[in-house]
């Protein structure tokens, strides 16, 4: 079921995401072992979209905008190498676009962003802004998102009286549970459990002015 789920969304990808020409390259392949590898690379990306598609917060869309991306991406790729030597590696981001890209994750870490709005911003498309942003930062823009948006709530959690699901709603995760969930996996314990250990190692803070006990107030 997942792989008939996965090949309709491959269908749709294609007539969405794929320049005529690149098409045509595509269906031209001659290599049959390409052809496999691609369609099973395909079927991996539909049942992650499939799992991805139970919780609609930002990161999630984020990263199903990636694996369609990335599917496109490998099918233009393998078909390619049909017509010449070797792929460039991806160019790098000047600085003035990634400079616009992070300022743009940065001022909507709690809304619903996709990877089309980061890759509106810098004025790219989605699959050269992804490219790009990789070969410049070494994440992924749905992996930088996440890591922003843990650390925001890492401040939050410390910095603030907010309860852990008011700290997940302020950074753009849909649920209490999506969000202890990155949490555990990205700093290795649940959030309640590390803003608790983070405050009890808090140090003391010192008056500003040494006051002597032996000293009483005289109202003076």
């Amino acid at each position: 079921m997942r792989g008939c789920r996965a090949a309709a969304r491959l269908r749709k990808i294609e007539a969405v995401d794929l320049r005529p020409a690149e098409a045509h390259m595509f269906t031209q392949t001659p290599n049959a072992a390409c052809g496999n590898e691609v369609a099973d690379f395909a079927a991996d990306g539909g049942t992650a979209l499939e799992e991805a598609e139970p919780v609609a917060d930002a990161s999630h869309r984020l990263h199903s905008d990636s694996v369609c991306d990335a599917i496109v991406a490998r099918l233009v790729a393998r078909a390619a190498e049909q017509t010449r030597p070797s792929a460039r590696r991806a160019a790098s981001l000047p600085q003035w676009r990634l400079r616009r890209a992070l300022d743009f994750i940065e001022a909507n870490l709690a809304q619903p962003i996709g990877l089309a709005d980061v890759a509106a911003s810098t004025g790219l498309t989605r699959m050269h802004f992804a490219a790009q942003f990789r070969s410049t930062t070494g994440y992924s823009p749905h992996a930088y998102l996440l890591r922003r948006r843990i650390e925001h709530a890492q401040m939050l959690l410390r910095s603030s009286a907010l309860n852990v699901l008011d700290v997940a709603l302020s950074c753009g995760f849909g649920s209490h549970a999506h969000f202890t969930t990155v949490f555990g996996r990205m700093v290795g314990e649940p959030p309640n459990s590390w803003r608790t250990r983070m405050r009890d190692e808090e140090p003391l803070v010192e008056p500003a002015v040494a006051i002597d006990p032996r000293r009483r107030d005289t109202g003076a």
